[in-house]
């Protein structure tokens, strides 16, 4: 199994107007305090991971004759043990800025405050797997049609944190259609 992510984001926020002295408004002068609120992230994660997988297929008929056209109930499970490696590559920095304005000045800054951080981890996981699926067939002699939805879960395959490591679940999950013909 191989998976990968890549991830950047970046915010920018003035949540007030600011702190606004009014003390000296009928003179014409004012102060404006504005606060700048900046982050940005970025990051790229995979796993890779080889290992022994068992599963399980049946279907039971529903309706109809197997010599003609026949409606079943398809079902399957799988499970694995994969043995591989996780990497992440990721930054983050925060940034806060008090401005000041007068009705004289321009903008000075007052107050600013920076935070970074950046991390590259590589770790030798066990991932365990747990699939199934479920769904309705429909059999002829030589060929077959099937619909159903189908889940997997990879448990712990991915390594999520910025500054330290945290496991997270990969899951894929969604409908799947099969078309088979026998020759």
């Amino acid at each position: 199994a191989q998976f990968s992510t890549k991830s950047n984001i970046t915010l920018k926020s003035r949540p007030e107007l600011g702190d606004i002295d009014t003390a000296n408004a009928a003179f014409g002068i004012f102060k404006y305090h504005p606060h700048v609120f900046q982050a940005a992230a970025e990051s790229q994660r995979n796993f890779h991971g080889i290992g022994p997988s068992l599963s399980w297929e049946g279907s039971t008929p529903l309706a109809g004759h197997a010599d003609q056209a026949q409606l079943g109930f398809d079902w399957a499970v799988n499970a694995a043990l994969l043995f591989g490696r996780q990497k992440v590559k990721a930054s983050h920095e925060t940034n806060v800025t008090q401005f000041s304005q007068t009705a004289i000045t321009k903008y000075n800054v007052l107050s600013s405050q920076h935070d970074g951080n950046s991390t590259a981890r590589t770790r030798s996981v066990v991932v365990p797997n747990l699939g199934g699926s479920a769904g309705l067939s429909l059999n002829f002699p030589n060929a077959k049609i099937a619909l159903g939805y189908r889940a997997d879960f990879f448990f712990g395959a991915m390594d999520g944190g910025f500054d330290r490591r945290k496991n997270e679940t990969t899951v894929f999950h969604g409908p799947y259609a099969k078309i088979a013909v026998g020759l």
